[in-house]
């Protein structure tokens, strides 16, 4: 979520100050399209009025509206993962282990020296899929009057659309991704309890 002393805040706000300044201008664009399209001045007109309404209001609770949908999927996010926290910190830090071992005995190991090196690209992969999605949400965030104006023209509309799709596919990548790590670390966890189990 953000707030009004978040610099990315700061930068929408310049962002949506600056679409709302040309809004006034486009919207006669888009209605000039319209009437040119559909040889109907006045229902051009009106349908760009409406349009033009919805989105100035909706240019005007981005913010609100991301920040309570951030919340609410962080909440169910947490609410999936908490209940496995113990396995899950027992899986990560048998990787750390496993990792470390790699680094001392890998030298005369050589198949601990290949685990150690994909756990290594693999933590490296997992960090920048995790920057990219960050920096992705943040950067359709901060863009998100322009592609709200661009919303109203409809050549431009398509594209605004599916890039709206992404931001959502974005955020809902942190409830599944936590789906899917209570899964992994639960089931090797019950794994390791039935060979225990087993073993005893």
């Amino acid at each position: 979520p953000m707030d009004d002393k978040d610099p990315l805040f700061r930068a929408w706000s310049i962002i949506a100050a600056a679409s709302l300044a040309g809004f006034g201008l486009f919207l006669a664009f888009n209605t000039a399209y319209r009437a040119f399209k559909a040889e109907d001045v006045g229902g051009s007109l009106a349908e760009s009025l409406k349009e033009g309404v919805f989105a100035a209001v909706l240019i005007l609770i981005a913010i609100p509206l991301y920040n309570a949908t951030a919340s609410l999927l962080n909440s169910i996010a947490w609410m999936i993962i908490e209940p496995h926290m113990a396995s899950i910190g027992s899986g990560f830090a048998l990787v750390a282990g496993l990792f470390a071992l790699s680094l001392v005995t890998g030298y005369f190991i050589p198949t601990l020296a290949s685990l150690g090196a994909f756990l290594a690209l693999s933590s490296i992969f997992l960090i920048a899929i995790a920057l990219v999605r960050y920096y992705l949400i943040a950067a359709l965030v901060v863009g998100s009057p322009l592609l709200i104006i661009a919303w109203l023209h409809p050549g431009l509309r398509g594209a605004a659309q599916a890039l709206l799709g992404v931001l959502a596919a974005l955020m809902l990548m942190g409830p599944i991704a936590s789906i899917a790590l209570s899964a992994l670390f639960s089931g090797a966890g019950s794994a390791g309890g039935e060979a225990g189990a087993v073993a005893a």
